[in-house]
Order: structure tokens, then C-alpha cells, then sequence
């Protein structure tokens, strides 16, 4: 018995000197100025981030509040299940990439009012949230949590920028916006499907470009034109499926010989449609049969499933998996794969299955490639989503991603409005104050959908380039000197004196129209009459043809900046 009294003792003095460890870690540091990370959880997805942090950013502190620290918590507990419960803990946490662990002494979620770090009997944690420079994150799986203890922080007056793990539709939309008008509250939700897609078509192999037929004139010179329809299913319509659509929708854009949009089409799937498709259509109006779309109501099971997929099965190019489980994700893709096959679809012609595998497990790998390997599969099957691609530091702030989209913008302000780089880039800030500072809400939407054109334009110069052959690539600062930077109706639009340049340029301007209304109502917009912000209405939603020689002009100005990128 002395034997045991000895060890728990032990364990408390231990338990001690650890809280204490931490504490005095944090009021050592406090006062040192380091740009410091402080996560509040530490799930699989923060020890991503945290680590790649610790690579990336190797002169920043990082700290870990672990909750609830476990010798705190005996006050209605007896005296064994005290005794357990040191031994539970006996050892200490490892500290992993952090600089240090902290205990609180109550959950985050438990506390309210005022004094959060206090409360928490970290009170020295406090002067790391009162700093602007440093980063805060909830990225636990609950994301009502997340978001509940992000505003506990904020209302406590931290001033800290928050990263909130939590999808970017319904009602967090409206938590954007508005956060968009209080400049003081720099908190940013993070869409992980959102992230996993906007990483998929960073992979250029993977563009719906590369699934289309490239228009060639009598030469086999590519022209800027698909010569073959786009068609795709997206099987699951969770986040990342209602995600998946949307960017196709505006990733496979493209234009015909005829100088019209190419045929798109996309079946969605899910066995709940009739739960989501609803809401998803209110807010996307323009993605009906109309545009292409078309919704199926259907268990993976049900004959009515694989009915519909025979009959679209010959001509799809490309299938997006995503259940939410990675390995019926992967099931689905090689039934989907095999199915293809037996129906005659010659799955090395411009064909993809793209499964979403965010935690693949060694068993789910050697089952991909030993499919992968099958000759008459021909490597059809991709994974995307995976935890380590999204959750880096890079990724979720944004911060090459806001580079390049500043440079575009830059270049496009050159170009078009003969400012040199310095004033281009001050134009930048100048929206992103009025962002941060507008009260009007038809002018700061109208800012913002300016902004999202800025970043889509950078994602698009691959796009762009896999339309262009080498005479243009190889040449793209002399092509693109051909491009007035305004428009003379006695000059035109392109001055070349190569008329297959011309011919090769007047396609992107019409491929950048349509890219860019299909990005629009990939945003909730429809045509309308006038442009309104507030009724999401654009009145330059229309066939390339039916505008002025003056708007069109600016499709020439992207496609200009667009090969100064190429050339740079």
C-alpha cells in the first residue's frame, strides 16, 4: 500500500511540474515578439498542419492547449477513480512539432463570459492572443465547436487571425459576408472539400482540358477549340460533390469551332438528392438542364443507378467519387472502372475516375495500383483529397495562391490601364481596404466578385496553355505585344500580322468569355438586365457575339496578360 501511495504521488508531482512546465514556457515567451500558432486541438488534421509549419516556418513558435488537463478534474470523483485516472495519464503528452503543451483546466467549450485564459488558468496564454501577427486555430472535426469557440476568443477580445475548420455553404456563407464587413474580425472558415478541390485542378494531367478533343485547322495546328463534348458524373453529393460540380462547371468551359460554348453535361448522383438538391438550386439557379445538369435521386445499389450510367457510360470523360468513407469511395471506382470496360468504353481515350481518398490506407494503395496495372484499365483511376495535400500552412492561408492571383491583377492593370507595377499592386490594397471598410453592400460584393476573378484567372492560364500550340507558347510576350491595351474599333483587337495568330486569339477571347460566365453562375449568378449584387444578376451573361467590340476587348486583355504569365 506505501508501494502505491508513493507512485500516485509520484504521478501528481509529475502532472504538476508538467502544467507547470507549460506555464512558465508561455511566460517566458510572451514577452518576446516570436509570430507564434497556437492550436486548440490536436486531432490528425492540426498534427498535419503543425508540421508542416514546423518545415515551412521554422523560426515560429507553436503551441498546443490540450484539454482538459486530467489532474483538475477530481471533485466529484473518489479516491480510486482518482488513482486511475493518474495512471491513465501517467505519460506525458509528446510534445510532436509544438514548442509547448499547455493544460487548461476546463474545456474551451464550457466556458462564457469574459477571461477565457484565465478561466482556463493560462492566463499568461493571453498575451498570444492580443497579438495581431499571431495565428490561432479550431480545426477539431466538430465544426459547430469550432465555430462557438472562435467567437468565444473573439468577444474576448482576441485579435489574434483564427482559422475555423468548417464548411464555406448555408449559413457559414452568410458568417463570411459579414466578417467581410468587420475589419476587425480576421477569422477565415476552412472548406477542406473546397481546398481538396481547388488542389485537384492545380494538378494541370488532370484538367478537364485534357479530357476534350483540341481543335486543329488544315494544318493540325491546335486553334483554341474543342472538337469533342465534355461529359461527367459526380457520384456523391456531399461538400466536396456539390464542390466537384461547381468547378467543373467552370473548368470545363470551353468553346466549339462555331464560336459557341461546347456542349457540357454532368449527372449528379446521390441516394438524399431530393434533401440537398433543393437548397443547392436556389443558390446555383444556373446550374439546370439547361446549363448541362441534371440530378439523380438513386442508391449506389439500385439498378436505377447503374441504368442511368450505361447510358451515358461510352461518352464520359470524367467521374468524381466522394461518399465520405475512402474506402467505399474506392470500392465505387472500380465498379464504376470494370463496369466502363464491359460496356465497351475504351478507358485510355480521355477518360478519368477521380476518388476521393483523404486517410488511404496501405491495403487501399496496393489495391489502386494492382488496378492500376490492368492494361485494358490503363491507370484510369486518381486519388484527390488526401489530409497531407490540404492541410498545409500554404494551402489553408492562402498565401501563393494570393501571390500569383496579385500578379495577374497586376499584369492586367499594366496592360490595360498603362500603371506600372507599383501602382497596380497599390490598386490591389486599395480594394482590399474597401473590402474590409465598405458599407455599401452592392459595392463591396461587386469588389469581392472582382477579387474571386483575379484568383480564377491564375488557375486558368494552365487551361489556357493546353489550347495554345508552340508557336504561341514558344513566342507568348510577342503574341501577346499584338494585343492593344485599349480598344480602337480601326485597330481591332489583335494587330498580328499572322492571320493564324489572329484566328488563334479571337478562340480565347471567346474561351475566356465563356469561362468566365460559367464562373459566374458557378457563383449563383443569372442574366439579367443590369448587374446587381444584392438579386445576383449580370448583364453580361450573354453570347460573346451579342457584346460590344469594347467588352470584348477584355477577354483579349486576359488572354493578354494571360501569355505575359506564360512568357514570364
Amino acid at each position: 500500500f506505501m508501494g502505491i501511495r508513493a507512485g500516485v504521488l509520484a504521478l501528481v508531482v509529475k502532472a504538476f511540474n508538467r502544467r507547470r512546465a507549460g506555464r512558465v514556457w508561455l511566460e517566458e515567451k510572451a514577452a518576446n515578439g516570436d509570430i507564434t500558432h497556437v492550436f486548440f486541438s490536436s486531432d490528425r488534421i492540426a498534427m498535419l498542419l503543425a508540421e508542416d509549419i514546423r518545415r515551412c516556418r521554422p523560426q515560429h513558435s507553436l503551441i498546443l492547449v490540450a484539454f482538459p488537463d486530467p489532474e483538475d478534474n477530481y471533485a466529484d470523483m473518489s479516491l480510486w477513480e482518482r488513482m486511475k485516472s493518474l495512471f491513465r495519464f501517467r505519460v506525458d503528452m509528446d510534445k510532436g512539432p509544438f514548442d509547448a503543451v499547455v493544460y487548461s483546466s476546463v474545456a474551451l467549450n464550457e466556458i462564457s463570459g469574459e477571461g477565457v485564459c484565465r478561466q482556463m488558468n493560462l492566463g499568461a496564454l493571453d498575451a498570444f492572443l492580443k497579438r495581431a501577427e499571431n495565428k490561432v486555430y479550431f480545426l477539431s472535426a466538430d465544426e459547430l465547436m469550432n465555430i462557438r469557440c472562435a467567437e468565444l476568443l473573439r468577444s474576448d477580445g482576441c485579435v489574434a487571425e483564427i482559422y475555423c475548420h468548417a464548411c464555406g455553404e448555408g449559413i457559414n456563407r452568410r458568417y463570411a459576408v459579414a466578417m467581410e464587413h468587420t475589419p476587425s474580425v480576421r477569422t477565415h472558415f476552412v472548406d477542406s472539400s473546397y481546398l481538396a478541390l481547388r488542389n485537384l485542378f492545380t494538378r494541370e494531367e488532370l484538367l478537364p482540358v485534357n479530357f476534350v478533343e483540341k481543335g486543329r485547322d488544315e494544318n493540325g495546328l491546335i486553334e483554341g477549340w474543342v472538337a469533342s463534348d465534355f461529359a461527367a458524373m459526380v457520384v456523391g453529393f456531399g461538400e466536396t460533390g456539390r464542390e466537384a460540380l461547381r468547378f467543373l462547371y467552370e473548368y470545363a468551359a470551353f468553346v466549339g469551332k462555331d464560336r459557341r460554348k461546347s456542349p457540357f453535361s454532368c449527372l449528379a448522383v446521390d441516394g438524399k438528392m431530393h434533401e440537398i438538391q433543393q437548397e443547392f438550386c436556389r443558390a446555383y439557379p444556373g446550374l439546370t438542364a439547361e446549363a448541362g445538369v441534371s440530378y439523380l435521386q438513386s442508391d449506389l445499389s439500385s439498378d436505377v443507378f447503374w441504368k442511368a450510367l450505361e447510358g451515358i457510360v461510352t461518352k464520359l470523360n470524367y467521374v468524381v467519387v466522394s461518399l465520405g468513407d475512402d474506402r467505399l469511395n474506392l470500392k465505387l471506382a472500380i465498379d464504376i472502372v470494370e463496369f466502363a470496360h464491359r460496356k465497351g468504353r475504351d478507358l485510355s481515350d480521355k477518360f478519368v475516375v477521380l476518388v476521393e481518398q483523404k486517410r488511404q490506407g496501405s491495403l487501399d494503395e496496393l489495391t489502386l495500383d494492382y488496378y492500376n496495372s490492368i492494361d485494358v484499365y490503363h491507370s484510369c483511376i486518381k486519388t484527390f483529397g488526401a489530409e497531407e495535400d490540404v492541410w498545409t500552412y500554404d494551402n489553408i492561408t492562402n498565401e501563393s495562391v494570393t501571390g500569383r492571383a496579385k500578379r495577374f491583377f497586376a499584369g492586367y492593370n499594366m496592360a490595360c490601364n498603362a500603371v506600372d507595377y507599383d501602382a497596380a499592386m497599390a490598386l490591389w490594397d486599395a480594394r482590399e481596404h474597401e473590402i474590409a471598410t465598405c458599407t455599401d453592400l452592392r459595392l463591396h460584393e461587386k469588389r469581392v466578385r472582382q477579387r474571386s476573378q483575379d484568383y480564377a484567372n491564375c488557375f486558368h492560364v494552365a487551361c489556357k496553355k493546353a489550347l495554345m500550340g508552340p508557336e504561341i507558347l514558344d513566342n507568348a510576350l510577342a503574341v501577346a505585344a499584338g494585343i492593344p491595351g485599349r480598344y480602337d474599333e480601326k485597330i481591332g483587337h489583335c494587330t498580328h500580322e499572322d492571320g493564324h495568330i489572329v484566328k488563334i486569339m479571337d478562340y480565347h477571347a471567346v474561351y475566356e468569355h465563356v469561362r468566365w460566365e460559367a464562373s459566374h453562375v458557378a457563383l449563383g449568378y443569372a442574366p439579367g438586365p443590369d448587374t446587381d449584387e444584392i438579386l445576383k444578376t449580370h448583364k453580361f451573361i450573354m453570347a460573346y457575339d451579342e457584346l460590344s467590340g469594347e467588352i470584348r476587348h477584355y477577354d483579349y486583355l486576359v488572354v493578354k496578360t494571360t501569355l505575359g504569365v506564360v512568357g514570364d
